[in-house]
């Protein structure tokens, strides 16, 4: 028997729709791959965000797979924004390594599920979408509230926006105006 629920074998998949037209079948996906992070695709005015699928600190990879499966059949987009691996020194080894771990999860899971994607550092795409906006984590949540009003920043009735999911949003915006 699995360690896994049954639950866990579905992707809880919520639709948003929003008001800005992008136009024909073409889909644009992002991933913020932090723990905190989320996945996104924007399909014309639908775009689907779910939060990174955790398990203690490592991402849930049956979970994952369940995610990329449905991405590549349902939406199929045509490129997902990956952003880069960052790291910051004042991390600990062990830190370092849980991420390098889940990053890898992360390209493995597309590759297997011929999901086109590329690799962009934060800085990037931040500079170029971000500008003007106050630096920090909640510029993301800011630009994605003006851009996409109606995109669900507080799964599961949250109080706080989702930083990780405003990011994901950005990154697939960043993919569909910019590569």
């Amino acid at each position: 028997m699995s360690k896994y629920s049954r639950e866990d074998n579905k992707a809880k998949i919520k639709t948003k729709r929003y008001s800005n037209r992008v136009g024909g079948n073409w889909s644009f996906g992002g991933i913020d791959p932090g723990a905190s992070g989320a996945i996104t695709v924007i399909r014309g005015e639908i775009i689907v965000s779910l939060r990174m699928p955790m398990s203690g600190s490592f991402i849930n990879t049956h979970r994952l797979n369940n995610i990329f499966e449905h991405m590549a059949d349902e939406y199929n987009p045509n490129l997902l924004v990956l952003e880069d691996l960052t790291y910051n020194p004042k991390w600990g080894k062990n830190t370092v390594v849980k991420s390098a771990k889940n990053y890898g999860k992360l390209m493995y899971g597309l590759e297997l599920h011929g999901i086109k994607y590329q690799i962009i550092k934060s800085s990037e795409w931040k500079k170029i979408l971000l500008a003007g906006l106050p630096k920090g984590k909640l510029a993301s949540v800011e630009y994605v509230t003006r851009k996409f009003p109606s995109a669900d920043l507080t799964p599961d009735k949250v109080k706080n926006p989702h930083d990780g999911i405003a990011d994901s949003i950005c990154l697939a915006e960043y993919g569909r105006v910019y590569l």
